[in-house]
């Protein structure tokens, strides 16, 4: 008969304890948004609270996600209760709700499932040229993008020329990040040349500053509208992309990148993308949604992002 050591069982159970705690610790800490690809389940409410009149009229309008070639996929969109109006326009997708009542509270659900595509910058893409009316869309100056100012002339001016689209890029991104400082996000639209003149800003300020400088550089350059979806959270957030010779349109956040959020040549999936115009005339100073009411005592309009992994 074999007799077992209690001291050495008891060692190898615990041994055996550890290992099994360390493989949870690692399947569960494992980063879903570093993945080449992301699968979620969406649901974006508006909690409608209006205290009003007999007639009362709220009009809410709603950007929609779309599919965009390499970067997300949407797919099985859904309303409760149904828009009274949907269209796209200027590039963009919307839905338009009119609610009408004394006193409304009413929760509008949008729900849609999107794959999310990984960037990484190493591997092979396939060739996307755009259109010369396209490049001289996202070429252009706006406003908040101030292309030709005399600032932002002479900040290009210090910023390290390359006849790679890619290595510009990365210069124009490290000259904003050497520049800026991040604050808290505000309602106040600063624009390129004031954001650039105060040192800091939010992630649209940062972003601004980015387009107008890709521009400025003859890079067509987008400022993008949207929510980032973490493990934790998803918050409206805006980014840019650039067109590039070598990859096309590439996903870049100055701001994140700042703050060490995100990484120039592998970028999470955690980006979905609502709009690509930085001045909508359907929203007006709205950047993801807008709405307007009368007759009402109080109103509020709350919007909620639930993004569930799949």
């Amino acid at each position: 008969m074999i007799k077992s050591n209690p001291h050495k069982t008891k060692y190898v159970f615990c041994l055996l304890i550890i290992i099994i705690f360390f493989s949870n610790n690692i399947l569960f800490a494992k980063d879903i948004t570093n993945q080449k690809e992301r699968n979620l389940k969406i649901t974006l409410n508006y909690n409608v609270n209006i205290e009003g009149k007999r007639s009362t009229i709220v009009n809410l309008t709603s950007l929609l996600p779309k599919t965009i070639i390499g970067k997300q996929e949407i797919s099985n969109m859904t309303f409760s209760p149904q828009p009274d109006n949907t269209f796209s326009q200027f590039g963009n997708q919307y839905a338009q709700w009119k609610l009408k009542g004394e006193n409304i509270n009413n929760v509008i659900e949008i729900r849609f499932n999107a794959k999310i595509y990984q960037q990484i910058l190493k591997e092979k893409t396939k060739d996307i040229r755009i259109s010369k009316q396209e490049i001289l869309t996202f070429l252009k100056k706006e406003k908040y993008i101030a292309v030709n100012n005399n600032s932002i002339k002479q900040a290009k001016n210090s910023i390290k020329i390359s006849n790679n689209d890619i290595k510009q890029v990365n210069e124009i991104l490290n000259f904003v990040i050497h520049k800026m400082k991040p604050s808290k996000a505000s309602r106040n639209m600063l624009g390129a040349v004031k954001a650039l003149k105060n040192g800091k800003g939010d992630c649209t300020d940062y972003t601004d500053i980015f387009v107008t400088l890709c521009r400025q550089f003859k890079l067509p350059a987008k400022h993008i509208s949207g929510y980032i979806l973490t493990k934790n959270a998803s918050i409206g957030h805006s980014w840019a992309e650039v067109y590039t010779k070598e990859k096309g349109w590439i996903i870049v956040d100055p701001l994140h990148m700042d703050q060490k959020l995100g990484n120039f040549n592998k970028l999470d999936n955690k980006y979905l993308a609502f709009s690509s115009i930085r001045n909508d005339p359907i929203l007006g100073k709205g950047m993801l949604y807008s709405w307007n009411v009368k007759k009402a005592k109080k109103a509020k309009i709350i919007p909620q992002l639930i993004a569930i992994d799949q």
